[in-house]
């Protein structure tokens, strides 16, 4: 396994920079030994996001089952969108052992980066749908209370599963599998100059969705502030769900957003034809070093939503751990018995101390 440390080359998921030209004012170094924390945070990613998104999809459906209520519905398929972009981890681990040799064939290069796409897209979707939901319970409670809540939800989880497959699709296009210099298969992206448009785009749409659920959040801030004023008093209910919701919001942001930022550079000095510029390779920096952040997301989520939401986490307690709540019934059904012990020992002893002052006062009296 071989890692050269002249140039700067990164063989992730994303981008490389393996251009034989050298490039115009900088020269940045290249450290061996990123491979191996970039592979470590990819499998703690895997380990941790793996079983916490499926645990969080079993208990939510449980949940569904009792209250059926949209968010709900929003943060099961949420999970399955980072279950999608953990599954196609599963190879880029392999690939970053193997020095960034792609040793599973040209189909499932093309299938894990479209998983990837697709997982961020969806997301991104999803997270407006939760903003727009929790806008519309407090800022428009009149309508929310009409809507007929089923077909809201599966109108809108179709919707935003659609467009996040025919958004996605460019990726499957553009992923190949291609010898490199060293004769090693690497699982790069080729994308012409409407692809490289199309994907400017598609980066453009997270942030305008970015900016429609800064707008929900700032009109839900003002409804509660406005509704305190007039009532002084807070629905706090509501306002734990909006915490949950807005709290994913911001852990998805800081682990996207820079990532998404260096992509935007990277694809407009493409296309003016500066690939060998020294902003070109400070992008591929970047993105090499902000991608396992951008993954980490994945298994964010459900630890998130364990600590915010007190009915969650006891829901969580008792589907994992099943004998725990009999347990602690156990020991506090022996806790108040031994307090009732102890209390009619005291209430015995305390007649027997009763009993024997008055014994003492009726010979005190005989004998005066």
């Amino acid at each position: 396994m071989e890692y050269s440390s002249s140039t700067v080359e990164y063989e992730t998921y994303y981008y490389e920079n393996d251009s034989t030209e050298q490039s115009e004012g900088c020269r940045l170094p290249a450290f061996p030994w990123t491979w191996i924390i970039r592979t470590f945070l990819y499998i703690l990613v895997v380990i941790l996001g793996v079983p916490g998104n499926i645990a969080l999809i079993w208990i939510m459906v449980r949940r569904l089952s009792v209250f059926r209520r949209p968010c709900e519905s929003f943060v099961v398929n949420l999970a399955i969108s980072d279950l999608l972009l953990l599954l196609g981890l599963l190879v880029w681990i392999d690939s970053e052992i193997h020095g960034g040799s792609w040793r599973s064939g040209w189909l499932c290069c093309k299938i894990t980066a479209y998983f990837m796409a697709l997982s961020m897209q969806s997301g991104i979707f999803f997270l407006t749908a939760m903003s727009i939901d929790r806008y519309l319970a407090v800022v428009h409670s009149n309508i929310y209370r009409k809507i007929k809540k089923k077909l809201y939800v599966t109108a809108s989880c179709f919707l935003v599963w659609l467009v996040s497959i025919l958004i996605a699709l460019p990726v499957f296009r553009a992923r190949t599998l291609s010898l490199d210099v060293n004769g090693i298969w690497r699982c790069r992206e080729e994308i012409d100059i409407h692809l490289q448009r199309f994907s400017l785009v598609n980066l453009l749409a997270f942030f305008f969705s970015l900016l429609g659920i800064l707008y929900c959040y700032c009109s839900i801030m003002r409804t509660l502030c406005l509704h305190y004023r007039r009532t002084r008093r807070q629905n706090h209910k509501l306002q734990r769900s909006i915490k949950v919701v807005f709290l994913v919001v911001v852990v998805f942001c800081f682990s996207w957003v820079p990532f998404n930022v260096f992509k935007i550079v990277k694809i407009v000095l493409t296309m003016m034809n500066k690939e060998n510029s020294c902003t070109m390779d400070v992008a591929l920096t970047g993105l090499g070093v902000l991608v396992p952040f951008a993954f980490s997301n994945s298994c964010a989520n459900p630890f998130i939503y364990t600590w915010a939401d007190a009915s969650l986490k006891k829901l969580a307690v008792r589907c994992l751990c099943p004998c725990l709540p009999r347990l602690q019934e156990v020991m506090v059904v022996s806790q108040s018995s031994e307090m009732g012990s102890r209390s009619s020992q005291g209430s015995e002893s305390s007649w027997h101390k009763k009993e024997r002052q008055n014994t003492t006062n009726c010979q005190l009296s005989v004998k005066a």
